[in-house]
């Protein structure tokens, strides 16, 4: 079975006799009046829900507007936390685009939508693929530091609803496509990069792409997503693929349906890469990298000594955050235009890369900030989906800092991003992969790229909770050469 008080105004302000705002301020007294504002609080993990993992563009959340899945995820966390929306004094949600479906502010919107009351405020963040990460562990320092009681912490990502936009919009700037070019660089390169520079086999990655399917597989049949997973029901756009006519059929999204269970070494093997038009040597095909998808995640987080007096068990304890910058061109740009995957690049622009390291281990374009001295041609924006080695940087930093060496943690959540950021992160630190995305990870699972963080948390102290684990670490690479990694309790 797998384990798997602000100081005085000089002025008063007084409102007229007919204002109708003052009941919605807190009462002078009660527990919301008490000083809670120290460092020695902790704050601790209550509950976790999110939506199952649809296939972006083509399956049940590709007409879903963002508020609606996050609104889903936090109305969900908040009932089996077993308290009152109105508990809830802020909620913190990241988005890796926040624009769109999941644009004006969508952390305050699904916080509406999850009936919330007004005086529930909501803040959007955005890291790339560690949103949902940084909004749990944003959350949990509110708590630890401000005195929050109660603060919510998820990601959420429409890459169906969104993608058409961001692939228009997007806008590079003059100096730093000079200077760092990697800055706008298709994720799917930088991850042919991180395989070309430092020896990982395109053998290699296939063979753990298997096994993250076959994990998957085996945590699915034995019902390990369960926990985690709230069932939602929504309108999904169906196009006639001879017509081009639309129509709209009613699903239910009760699992991760990206997941390819009979996925085989010799199947992967036969994949041409991706980008196989323009570099034949390339590493990364659609079976040995991340699945796009929707969906979104919210986890409960709280003081302990609340969730004490409201007599809850939480689930964990956040310790710590850490992040850490590396080459923009071993991380890339966390998004996808699927049209535009598999166009050919000019020439002149592939040998201009080339010159800035692009393919192969750079000789001297670099300065010591990572500044190419070659720039390449200007290139379009590209949406595909991430890859670096950012853990590499950011877990030692984490780890650290609490006195702990990599064998002293029980559980690794490493998002797949592609294969070849876990196995490079992997070798690189010495983590065993019997500990790492021990019931498979977003190669099979799918990744909302502002929503897995928040994902990966509640599977970590769900899945540590039965193993008998006593601490995890979620990390993972970021967007623009950066790497994320939080530390967790786990009771």
């Amino acid at each position: 079975s797998p384990h798997s008080a602000s100081p005085l105004l000089p002025f008063t302000t007084t409102p007229p006799q007919n204002h109708r705002r003052h009941h919605l301020l807190p009462p002078p007294s009660g527990p919301s009046s008490r000083p809670r504002a120290t460092m020695s609080r902790r704050a601790v993990i209550v509950s976790t829900a999110r939506t199952g993992l649809t296939k972006s563009f083509r399956s049940g959340f590709n007409n879903t507007h963002g508020a609606v899945m996050q609104g889903h995820a936090i109305k969900h966390a908040i009932e089996k936390a077993g308290i009152s929306p109105g508990d809830v004094e802020d909620v913190i949600i990241g988005c890796g685009f926040p624009e769109g479906a999941t644009g004006m502010n969508i952390a305050r919107n699904a916080a509406l939508w999850a009936g919330c009351p007004v005086t529930t405020s909501g803040t959007t963040i955005n890291r790339f693929c560690s949103s949902g990460l940084q909004a749990v562990a944003s959350a949990a320092h509110s708590v630890m530091v401000d005195g929050v009681d109660v603060a919510i912490g998820g990601g959420v990502e429409s890459i169906s609803m969104v993608s058409p936009v961001a692939s228009k919009t997007t806008v590079t700037e003059e100096k730093l496509m000079s200077e760092f070019p990697a800055l706008w660089m298709p994720m799917i390169e930088t991850a042919d990069i991180v395989s070309a520079r430092y020896g990982i086999s395109r053998e290699a990655q296939d063979v753990y792409s298997v096994e993250s399917q076959r994990r998957t597989a085996a945590a699915q049949e034995a019902g390990l997503f369960k926990d985690e997973i709230v069932p939602m029901k929504a309108t999904m756009l169906v196009t006639d693929k001879e017509t081009g006519e639309t129509s709209h059929k009613t699903v239910l999204a009760d699992r991760d349906e990206c997941n390819r269970p009979g996925t085989t070494l010799e199947a992967l093997a036969g994949m041409n890469p991706v980008r196989s038009k323009v570099d034949p040597s390339a590493f990364i095909t659609a079976g040995n990298a991340s699945q796009l998808s929707d969906g979104a995640s919210a986890c409960v987080v709280m003081s302990e000594a609340e969730a004490s007096r409201r007599g809850l068990q939480p689930l964990g304890a956040f310790k710590g955050f850490a992040v850490a910058g590396c080459a923009p061109d071993e991380m890339g740009t966390p998004a996808v235009d699927a049209s535009r995957r598999l166009r050919p690049v000019d020439a002149s622009r592939v040998d201009a890369g080339r010159r800035c390291g692009t393919r192969l281990p750079p000789l001297v374009p670099y300065d010591a900030r990572g500044r190419c001295h070659t720039p390449p041609l200007p290139r379009p924006p590209s949406w595909l989906a991430l890859a670096g080695i950012g853990p590499v940087f950011a877990v030692p930093r984490l780890l650290a800092r609490h006195g702990l060496k990599v064998d002293d943690i029980d559980l690794w959540e490493l998002n797949e991003a592609f294969a070849v950021v876990p196995l490079y992160s992997m070798q690189q630190l010495g983590i065993d992969h019997a500990k790492t995305n021990v019931n498979g990870g977003s190669i099979a699972i799918g990744h909302p790229f502002g929503m897995t963080g928040s994902r990966m948390v509640g599977h970590a102290l769900l899945e540590g909770k039965r193993r008998g684990a006593k601490s995890a670490v979620v990390t993972m690479c970021i967007g623009g050469g950066m790497g994320a990694a939080g530390l967790f309790e786990i009771f």
